[in-house]
This record gives structure tokens, C-alpha cells and sequence, in this order.
């Protein structure tokens, strides 16, 4: 795999030690802490945590290769080609957006609505456990937002 100037080749292998540090370091950090400060029980959610960190760590460091020059290991941006031959997710947005029929956005937006303003005045009438008040606060929260976003999307049109 070399490149267009002379002397340089991509290092794949330094990008997957990379990946992994990024992944694994949050993830094991933030897990022994939780370990540490919280208990045992819960290791799981902490550990999960640090891996959504790590996870965001690594998309980031997605938008770079590593290149082996005569000076060392230098990271380059990668160039993404966006045309629908050379990216498959441009083919997706591009066969998606055929099929898409956007007469059903005004309907899917009131549905949205009615299910998040129903969850949200279920609320005071409820007895049940605070996790249970939380879930219907999260799913009220859902759908409203999910609405506005499926009314903006259909006026923006």
C-alpha cells in the first residue's frame, strides 16, 4: 500500500494498537474506579460507561491513518469519496431516499406526539416505582421530540 509520495506506505497495525488503546483504556479505567468507589455491583454499568467513551474516542481517531515516512509514524486525514461509486453509504442515502415516501411524515409526527404527551400525563395518575415514573418521563421526552423533529423534517420540504 504505497502511497503517492515516495517513501511513505500506511500502518495499519499502528492504527489498530491505537484503536484498541482508545477503546480499552476509558473502558478499563472508568470500570475499576466504579469498581473501586461503588462496589461490585456496579462494575457492569461503569465498565459500559468507559466504553461509550472509548467508543467515541476511537470514531474520532477513525478520521486519521497512520503513515510510515522517513521520519516516523505521521498521522494523515483520510479522504472520503462522496460519490455513491466510491462510498456504500452514499448508495444507501441514495437507494433510501427513493423508496422514502414522505406523505407519512405529517401522520408518523402526530402519532409521535400522542404517545409522549399520553406518557407525560400518565405520570401524576401513576403508582408505581420511581423507575417506572423515569420510563414514562424518558418515553413523554422521546416522543415529543421525535414529533418536532418528523414536523420540522416535512415542512422543510
Amino acid at each position: 500500500m504505497q502511497s503517492a509520495d515516495s517513501g511513505e506506505t500506511r500502518a495499519p497495525f499502528v492504527d489498530l494498537r491505537e484503536y484498541l488503546a482508545l477503546f480499552l483504556a476509558p473502558t478499563l479505567t472508568v470500570g475499576l474506579a466504579v469498581l473501586a468507589l461503588g462496589g461490585r455491583q456496579n462494575l457492569l454499568a461503569g465498565s459500559f460507561l468507559g466504553a461509550m467513551f472509548g467508543a467515541m474516542l476511537v470514531g474520532y481517531r477513525r478520521l486519521f491513518h497512520a503513515v510510515r515516512t522517513d521520519e516516523g509514524i505521521e498521522r494523515r486525514l483520510t479522504e472520503v469519496d462522496d460519490s455513491p461509486e466510491g462510498n456504500r453509504w452514499v448508495r444507501l442515502s441514495v437507494a433510501l431516499d427513493e423508496r422514502y415516501d414522505e406523505t407519512y411524515d405529517p401522520i408518523l409526527a402526530v402519532v409521535f406526539a400522542v404517545i409522549g404527551l399520553g406518557a407525560l400525563a400518565a405520570i401524576p395518575f401513576i403508582e408505581g416505582s420511581p423507575r417506572t415514573l423515569i420510563q414514562l418521563a424518558l418515553l413523554g421526552l422521546f416522543g415529543i421530540t421525535t414529533s418536532l423533529m418528523t414536523a420540522g423534517f416535512a415542512l422543510s420540504r
